[in-house]
């Protein structure tokens, strides 16, 4: 990792989750924002600076292949790397949602497989 500080926007509904996530992310160097849902998330971007989206699949208002089909639609938000975090794999709008992030986690996962996640991408 470069002497920039990432930004990174963790998108969950479970906040407990997430502030797992942010604590473990900050502590690798990272900067951290934690948006709710994809509504929420959508404000964050439109108003930061974001390396870096991780997002869960199932949220309440705006859910993960919303939230991914509305930022790939704006080429503003193109080089904003996304994760995504379901453990629905196999779910048919679940796959369309893994197919147009960067990368995809599947869920439960430890945080050692966060951190392989984000190198891989930070490499691209």
């Amino acid at each position: 990792m470069n002497n920039v500080k990432e930004s990174i926007l963790i998108v969950d509904d479970e906040l407990m989750l997430a502030n797992l996530y942010a604590e473990y992310l900050s502590s690798e160097g990272f900067t951290t924002q934690i948006a709710r849902d994809g509504e929420e998330a959508l404000q964050v971007i439109k108003h930061s600076t974001i390396d870096i989206l991780l997002t869960d699949f199932n949220m309440p208002n705006l859910n993960g292949l919303e939230l991914i089909m509305k930022l790939r639609q704006d080429l503003q938000f193109d080089s904003i790397k996304i994760i995504i975090m379901t453990g629905e794999k196999n779910n048919k709008t679940a796959c369309h949602a893994i197919q147009l992030s960067d990368e995809f986690i599947e869920k439960p996962f430890g945080l050692e497989r966060l951190s392989s996640v984000l190198k891989s991408i930070q490499i691209r």
